[in-house]
């Protein structure tokens, strides 16, 4: 939950707290170039995303996520797709 709660606004999310049970429009995605930056804070981001805790993601694992994708569908699959870096 961390790891979005840095990454959103930080990829050009509004600043609303992050609730697990909020689509990623509500915090502005509304496209999938949007979708796809946020994508890469989590999958790439030393500071705020995966490699933050030491884990790595497949650069695909996060292909499904849409606008109407809820934050908690994000959360489980950072969580059961995260690998220990290298």
């Amino acid at each position: 939950m961390q790891i979005l709660a840095d990454c959103i606004p930080r990829s050009g999310g509004n600043h609303n707290p992050v609730s697990l049970s909020k689509v990623l429009q509500f915090y502005g995605f509304d496209t999938q170039h949007q979708i796809d930056v946020l994508n890469s804070w989590i999958v790439g981001n030393a500071d705020y995303g995966v490699p933050r805790y030491k884990f790595a993601l497949k650069g695909d694992a996060l292909n499904f996520v849409i606008p109407t994708t809820v934050v908690s569908d994000i959360a489980k699959a950072i969580q059961d797709k995260a690998t220990p870096a290298m």
